[in-house]
């Protein structure tokens, strides 16, 4: 049997899964849960067409981007969810101030980060 409680925190020691072991005074520390994604994991068909956005981003196996791949065609993807934890002692920041976020409007959403 898995044991998929909380293991105690060792002095010089990290826990896979649990960020670093070395802990910076001011910084951040993004932590994902292992757990949330293991649970929420699923596998999904989905026609390219569906995808347009994810292409739009390059976010697709190279395969998806030859000449002859339809908007008819499938794609198998393996969906996950992702929760994150800052446990470090600083917030985290978008490395780009909020002026300079850029809209996209296929997703409906701000990107913040550079890439």
């Amino acid at each position: 049997a898995e044991y998929m409680g909380e293991r105690p925190r060792q002095r010089g020691h990290y826990r896979p899964g649990y960020g670093t072991g070395y802990f910076q005074s001011g910084l951040p520390d993004l932590v994902p849960d292992p757990y949330y994604i293991q649970a929420a994991t699923y596998v999904q068909k989905t026609s390219m067409y569906n995808l347009r956005c994810a292409a739009e981003e390059n976010c697709l196996a190279s395969s998806a981007y030859r000449s002859d791949v339809r908007d008819y065609d499938n794609r198998v993807l393996l969906r996950f969810p992702q929760r994150v934890k800052n446990q470090g002692t600083s917030d985290f920041l978008p490395s780009r101030p909020r002026y300079s976020w850029e809209w996209h409007s296929c997703h409906q959403h701000y990107h913040s980060m550079d890439e």
